[in-house]
């Protein structure tokens, strides 16, 4: 396990060994496979992946600023954005765990003018966000 998420995607294949009657056991050999895992686990250097999604932000124009301004405090890399009549509809992709709440949000800021949809993009390597302590 990597900071406590399952390892997957991973194949296991041994090669050789022998059986003695005296040293080996069922138990000798989970943990010998065990440590190995745990070296060759260590040295491929794994990573962390986190769900990227396909954000489309359908607003009036008045709160385009706004919008991009939203998305780009949720890690958001906007893509583009159209304009026709009036409205704009905005292209992004958000890490999944930022777009919690994102209705209500936008709700908000657009005085319930916009609407989005949300489409599972990829998955990409999960980046450490620092957040900063409280202020008391």
């Amino acid at each position: 396990m990597l900071e406590g998420y399952p390892v997957t995607g991973v194949k296991v294949t041994i090669d050789g060994g022998s059986y003695h009657p005296i040293d080996s056991s069922e138990f000798a050999f989970r943990s010998a496979a065990k440590h190995a895992f745990e070296q060759a686990f260590n040295q491929a250097k794994p990573h962390i992946l986190e769900p990227i999604m396909l954000v489309e932000v359908e607003t009036p124009n008045d709160f385009l600023g706004r919008i991009q301004g939203n998305l780009s405090s949720r890690r958001g890399l906007l893509l583009g954005s159209e304009t026709m009549q009036g409205y704009t509809v905005i292209r992004a992709e958000v890490p999944l765990v930022q777009m919690f709440g994102y209705s209500t949000d936008l709700r908000s800021l657009t005085s319930g003018m916009a609407s989005f949809t949300m489409q599972f993009a990829c998955l990409r390597q999960a980046v450490a966000v620092l957040v900063a302590p409280a202020k008391s």
